[in-house]
């Protein structure tokens, strides 16, 4: 009866956070993933603190929420993220993730069990916000082909390749006009205005198609439970190739490739508990915004469980 309550606690938390909640990380352990049954979901929640380098502000609770719904031959998983930080002595939600995908053709069905295929497509759609580092909104929807490079053992690897289309707003400076000290040379303005990118209160609009390669990795080091991604996402061209010189705006014309990765690591507890560490570091050289550090990165330690 108690597992019960807490399964459909989650799921209750699940539909009020998911319009507000990283990740392309799946956390779903090997042994998780070698047992899955066609029509049978599968959830992972987990609580942090943790200690990053992105702003000044004091990071305080970091949350993933994670499901997975296997159907005989497709996979279904939203992987959702939510920091809550400290900013001047007040509590605010400073940056959310929610990660949707769908693996199509993915499984074949042999012994009563789910097995991977070679080859299979994903679609997925992504957003994100991020305070502190004046990302208004990102989305992206993209399409990949995925290998299944190991599929037996105490390891898996798959490694995708694909096509994504991306939609970002970004603010310059702080919220609301902007200082009088950021001054837009009438070259450049007239040029961001040609484009359709630039409000008035100074936020940026920026339309990219990029390449997105990615390698997962999922697996066990005796009792360490094991997930690793990495991507790197490349523009096929700078989002303002033929912008004029404007040396006082984090304006450029120049093609910066986004590099991620994200690790999570899993010590069981009991049952469903273990404790957790995560890591993610992100380096996205070029935003249009005095804001933003080049690089990101974030280290927490907390409990999952998973339901």
């Amino acid at each position: 009866m108690i597992d019960k309550f807490i399964k459909a606690s989650f799921f209750a938390a699940a539909l009020l956070f998911a319009p507000a909640l990283h990740a392309q990380l799946s956390l779903f352990n090997l042994a998780t993933l070698d047992s899955l049954q066609p029509g049978v979901p599968i959830g992972k929640a987990s609580l942090h603190t943790n200690w990053n380098k992105t702003t000044t502000h004091n990071v305080v609770l970091f949350s993933d929420l994670n499901f997975l719904f296997p159907l005989p031959q497709h996979a279904f998983e939203f992987n959702g993220n939510l920091i809550l930080n400290s900013i001047e002595n007040r509590l605010a939600t400073n940056r959310y993730f929610l990660h949707i995908r769908a693996n199509l053709w993915k499984f074949e069905e042999r012994d009563r069990a789910l097995h991977a295929r070679l080859f299979y497509p994903e679609i997925f759609l992504l957003q994100a916000f991020d305070y502190g580092r004046g990302l208004n909104f990102r989305w992206q929807t993209g399409l990949n082909g995925v290998v299944a490079l190991k599929r037996q053992g105490s390891w898996r690897v798959t490694s995708g390749l694909g096509i994504v289309t991306e939609y970002e707003n970004w603010r310059i400076a702080g919220r609301g006009a902007l200082p009088a000290n950021v001054v837009i040379p009438p070259g450049t303005y007239d040029y961001l205005n040609g484009q359709n990118a630039l409000d008035r209160n100074g936020n940026i609009r920026i339309e990219s198609l990029r390449s997105n390669f990615f390698v997962y990795f999922v697996g066990r080091i005796k009792m360490v439970q094991i997930n690793a991604f990495t991507s790197v996402q490349v523009p096929f061209q700078a989002p303002f190739k033929n912008l004029p010189v404007a040396e006082n705006l984090p304006l450029n014309n120049r093609i910066y490739p986004r590099y991620t990765i994200e690790l999570s690591m899993n010590i069981p507890v009991i049952k469903k508990v273990s404790l957790q560490t995560r890591f993610s570091l992100q380096q996205d050289q070029g935003q249009p915004s005095f804001l933003v550090p080049s690089s990101v990165f974030i280290l927490a330690q907390g409990v999952a469980y998973q339901f």
